[in-house]
């Protein structure tokens, strides 16, 4: 998306729906939501992934957040998030987008590359431009700020001009006074970053300013909770027998919110063919395992967080 095309603000309109996105203004969840939704909504700004979150149906309609990226994996902070019991009940996961990132080194006019002591971005955008931080600048310090724009933001209230910052040259409109020393500074070209859509489950009216193309398969997420220690109960092989009428297309594994000791959190995305019924009877034949006599403890939580 390039900067001089898009008004990245939108129009506020009293009738349009709020998005949330992890801001400031010119992030690349920014970016995402706008691609998506265009000027059709009113875009909400959040500090923290996690304050994304917690404000659905509440300071905003719909949300945007990042899973993935895929040169730096996980964004653990989302995963963490995908265990709270809220999801799949209150709200869901209502589809996803993916963006090609593109990272640039962003400083203070008249700053050179020998003056920068200090590089700051968000965790994911410094680990996907490792190589060229560790090359270029092996001795400077990282600063983790909660977003890429975040880090734009506070170069300008640096007043000695030697921090730089890991963002999107998007920045370079939304913060006047700032350059771009390099661009294109990730770590390989075939760099795009997953985002997920959450929404309460009565929200059905927020149509995408770009449709998604038309396919045949549905995707969904389902959450599971199992011990992590080997003993008598259910296994995640037979979470993954029930599945298998799906294609499981990941699997990623956090510390459940279980009180019991090393109790796992399954997030399990598949994709299947749009049959009726198809996720209700994966999610019964399940539950059927765990409300068997001999097994009715060794899970806590078998949940569709969503499906699109």
């Amino acid at each position: 998306m390039a900067a001089s095309h898009v008004n990245l603000k939108g129009n506020c309109g009293e009738t349009k729906p709020a998005v949330g996105y992890l801001g400031p203004e010119g992030t690349y969840t920014h970016q995402a939501a706008y691609e998506l939704f265009g000027d059709s909504v009113h875009y909400v700004p959040f500090k923290t992934i996690a304050d994304t979150f917690n404000n659905v149906g509440k300071t905003s309609e719909i949300a945007l957040i990042p899973i993935e990226n895929s040169i730096h994996g996980s964004v653990v902070e989302t995963l963490d998030l995908l265990r709270s019991p809220l999801l799949g009940k209150e709200f869901h996961i209502q589809g996803e987008v993916t963006l090609k990132i593109s990272h640039a080194l962003l400083v203070r006019q008249g700053t050179t590359m020998e003056g920068i002591r200090v590089i700051g971005s968000h965790e994911q955008a410094l680990g996907q431009c490792s190589s060229f931080l560790k090359t270029n600048m092996p001795d400077a310090l990282l600063d983790r700020t909660d977003s890429t724009a975040a880090a734009a933001r506070r170069v300008l209230e640096k007043s000695n001009g030697d921090y730089a910052a890991v963002c999107s040259t998007i920045c370079l409109k939304l913060y006047p006074g700032l350059e771009a020393l390099k661009e294109n500074i990730q770590d390989g070209e075939d760099n795009f970053t997953r985002f997920i859509i959450l929404s309460p489950k009565d929200i059905t009216s927020i149509t995408p300013f770009r449709q998604p193309e038309t396919t045949h398969l549905r995707t969904a997420i389902f959450r599971v909770s199992v011990p992590s220690q080997r003993r008598p109960g259910v296994t995640i092989q037979d979470i993954l027998s029930a599945l298998q009428h799906l294609t499981v297309l990941r699997i990623d594994r956090r510390p459940s919110l279980s009180t019991k000791s090393f109790h796992d959190a399954y997030l399990i995305t598949v994709e299947y063919n749009e049959e009726p019924d198809l996720l209700q009877l994966v999610e019964r034949r399940v539950k059927e395992m765990f409300s068997s006599q001999h097994r009715q403890d060794s899970a806590t939580d078998f949940t569709i967080l969503g499906s699109w």
